[in-house]
């Protein structure tokens, strides 16, 4: 590990309250149920639950010998990864080892900055576990604060220690560090991440002196921009043919013809554009727009990720079937399945995309991992079913504007924080930290801010229960 990389940052004057970068679209990572309650954790809970969502980082220059070269985590299942930049900097291709021994391939950077010693990572493969990021506020000197990690190649090493010092941006904490530990996740007690490992003192007469970055700089925002991540190697080539045709992902729809060109739907955005595919990009030129680059991974003929998103192929789908469509919800989560064949499901904190069809009782599930299931569906009533001896009851959604308004009322928190909608059409929201006041109605199925900074944000509003929703592909819960 690089000691003295990060020592300039102790004299950085940047707070944790800086201003996070502009974007379009905000991440589209549900949080898990699991942490919605806060509960506190013990150390070995700590570790069952949250030593899956880190990996060991080897890198290589030649593609052939690895060398252990630090530590990371995911912050959501289709492989979006942190580690700090400095373990992967010199370095021309990488690879991380999960928790389970599998290794897969990292296929670049989202975003990286060298002053904060972060990078955010596309790895290959989906269906990974993931950290939750926790509120930066709530930390205090004297706090019980935990890394997972792998120094000197020791996978998955737990370690525990106290915050001893905050600084704007850096968490001072006496928590056991070593070379390989860069990148490794710094966890609250209620196992929410709140730093990344980033350097520490080994000089003589330096005794637990070490730090981690506030995970609040880490941004998650970039995997939403429209630009390729910067490659670290070549990922597989895509064959142009098998992105022909409608594919259904939570904002909407993109179609790809043979001639290509396209259609997409996007939130209430529609609009056509040329599309080329070389290797693995994914170039989109639309009117009036720069283009877009995306990287494309086919997951199975059903389901593929662009740009870290999932996309479900649309079918067209017989009556009988696309009368069973909607949002149904059982005891361990919910399953989206929509009239086109696409879909989404939430089950035990984790949320996949997939395609979906039916004939006669049999549903069958493809989903973004390459598995296939079969449910036996037995219908009880228009709202209730038995789908494979479980209940699932299924969700009314309101259509009208005034009851979709009323339903809204109240103070609802998603992973990055919470927003309270007044009856009065007057709310707030801290994101990450960032406090802000609006104003905010509903158009259609869309949720409508006028902030207090003159900008306005308009996102897709599902509603997936009295107490749950969606909001531009997050997802929310009722306070």
């Amino acid at each position: 590990m690089k000691i003295f990389l990060l020592i300039g940052l102790l004299f950085i004057l940047a707070g944790c309250s800086g201003n996070a970068p502009e974007t379009t679209q905000k991440p589209a990572l549900l949080m898990p149920r699991a942490f919605i309650a806060g509960n506190v954790l013990h150390s070995a809970q700590l570790y069952a639950y949250h030593a899956p969502a880190t990996f060991a980082v080897y890198a290589s220059n030649d593609n052939v010998h690895f060398h252990p070269a630090g530590s990371g985590f995911f912050l959501c299942e289709s492989g979006v990864g942190v580690t700090n930049h400095h373990v992967l900097d010199e370095w021309r291709y990488a690879r991380v080892q999960t928790h389970d021994g599998r290794e897969w391939q990292i296929l670049g950077f989202y975003w990286y900055d060298a002053f904060y010693d972060l990078a955010v990572i596309r790895v290959a493969g989906t269906g990974h576990a993931y950290l939750v990021r926790g509120y930066y506020a709530d930390l205090r000197v004297g706090a019980n604060v935990y890394a997972i990690g792998s120094p000197f190649g020791y996978h998955h090493t737990f370690s525990s220690g106290v915050v001893s010092r905050l600084d704007r941006h850096l968490i001072q904490m006496t928590v056991p560090i070593s070379s390989g530990s860069s990148g490794s996740a710094l966890l609250n007690r209620y196992g929410q991440l709140v730093g990344v490992v980033t350097a520490g003192y080994n000089i003589p007469g330096a005794q637990a002196l070490n730090f981690a970055v506030c995970a609040r700089f880490i941004d998650l925002e970039s995997i939403y921009r429209p630009r390729l991540p910067l490659p670290i190697a070549v990922p597989p080539s895509v064959d142009a043919a098998l992105l022909f045709g409608e594919w259904t992902w939570e904002m909407g729809t993109y179609t790809f013809h043979d001639d290509f060109t396209g259609y997409r739907i996007w939130s209430d955005a529609h609009s056509t554009f040329t599309w080329r595919i070389d290797g693995a990009l994914l170039t989109l030129s639309l009117p009036h727009q720069p283009e877009e680059r995306w990287l494309v991974e086919i997951n199975n003929p059903y389901v593929i990720t662009i740009g870290g998103a999932w996309f479900a192929r649309a079918i067209a789908l017989p009556a009988a079937a696309r009368a069973f469509a909607g949002t149904w919800t059982w005891h361990n989560g919910w399953i989206n399945l929509a009239p086109n064949g696409g879909g989404s499901r939430f089950w035990h904190g984790h949320t996949s995309a997939l395609r979906w069809s039916k004939e006669g009782q049999i549903l069958t599930l493809h989903l973004a991992d390459g598995h296939s299931e079969q449910w036996v569906v037995r219908p009880l009533d228009d709202n209730h079913a038995e789908v494979g001896g479980a209940l699932f009851t299924r969700v009314t959604i309101p259509t009208d504007e005034a009851e979709l308004t009323a339903l809204l009322v109240g103070t609802w928190e998603w992973w990055a924080g919470w927003y309270t909608f007044n009856a009065n059409g007057q709310g707030s929201r801290d994101w990450s930290g960032e406090y802000a006041t609006f104003t905010w109605w509903i158009d259609g199925t869309s949720l409508v801010f006028y902030l207090q900074d003159g900008n306005e944000e308009r996102w897709t509003l599902q509603v997936l229960g009295e107490n749950e929703i969606n909001i531009g592909g997050a997802g929310f819960v009722r306070r």
